[in-house]
């Protein structure tokens, strides 16, 4: 890898959108370049996969090691792990992604897919006991509480999914939903079979604890009344916002931060495409991540041949 160098393609992000952009430039023999933090994106925080096409069971980790491990055939692709896109500039002719460290990658065009990060809930000392008995990802610390009670705050499918999990290892699993529960059918149906503490209609206001979390303060939203649950463990399960903010002022964004892109993955900035989570597609699903990675770029080379 050479940041002197201009690639026909750079991507930055390594989820399915990325990978899958990144396995279609490589097969129109297009040299390219990965730039991101890590791999896999929210893939790797997913317990279950049961509805990728041609895979009837995949745990999030091995099916997001299996995408990674088929882009890394590609000869013509490479991947800069550890470097954190902050910028984009279109400097005409090619475009440059600005990394945290100051590095600076080149191509002749560009794909974001830098996906989307986990949404905090907005309660008191949320940050203060983040990472102290609160957390954002189930799959990563589930397996720390073994035997110990836990508290999700989260009524769409994320949180809902987190329960099942946790409630084949915690002794007690609760969990906190601002309306009414809401989930995928096949995992509500799940949900009624095993015992789990529901608490709809409660608002999460304030974490409990000294130097770990120890518990949660909820209200009614009808009554107000408050609650203290005790836990030994507090996961966030509430969705993700797209990791879009430093493209604000580049990059044309909607009202919920998305990429806004029209039916062939352009973004607002000529020669810059996007894919995935990040962007405003309604639906954020792993299989339409791919598919829009592999749309994005599609669009790319056609653009690279009008080029000329």
């Amino acid at each position: 890898m050479s940041e002197t160098k201009t690639y026909d393609v750079i991507i930055a992000g390594l989820g399915p959108a990325g990978e899958s952009a990144a396995i279609y430039t490589a097969r129109k023999n297009l040299s390219t370049l990965i730039v991101t933090y890590d791999s896999g994106g929210q893939l790797t925080k997913t317990f279950d996969v049961e509805n990728y096409l041609g895979t009837p069971y995949s745990t999030g980790i091995d099916m997001a090691i299996t995408f990674e491990e088929h882009v890394r055939k590609y000869p013509n692709v490479e991947i800069e792990m550890m470097h954190e896109v902050v910028r984009i500039e279109d400097h005409g002719e090619f475009k440059k992604l600005v990394t945290a460290e100051g590095r600076e990658f080149c191509g002749r065009v560009a794909i974001i897919a830098t996906g989307a990060k986990p949404k905090t809930v907005g309660m008191a000392r949320e940050e203060e006991f983040s990472g102290k008995g609160l957390t954002y990802c189930t799959t990563c610390d589930g397996p720390l509480y073994r035997n110990k009670v836990v508290t999700i705050i989260g009524g769409g499918t994320s949180g809902v999914e987190a329960a099942l999990e946790m409630v084949k290892i915690a002794s007690r699993v609760n969990l906190i939903v601002r309306s009414e529960l809401r989930g995928e059918p096949i995992l509500m149906d799940r949900l009624r079979e095993v015992e789990v503490q529901v608490y709809e209609n409660h608002i999460p206001t304030e974490v409990l604890g000294g130097d770990y979390a120890t518990g949660l303060r909820i209200r009614h939203k009808t009554s107000g009344e408050t609650t203290d649950v005790e836990t030994d463990g507090v996961f966030v399960e509430i969705g993700r916002s797209p990791n879009a903010a430093i493209f604000d002022g580049q990059l044309v964004l909607n009202e919920g931060g998305e990429i806004v892109i029209n039916p062939y993955n352009e973004t607002s900035m000529p020669g810059v495409f996007a894919a995935g989570d990040v962007t405003d597609v309604k639906y954020k699903q792993i299989v339409i991540a791919a598919g829009e990675g592999a749309k994005a770029a599609l669009r790319a080379a056609e653009y690279l041949i009008k080029q000329g």
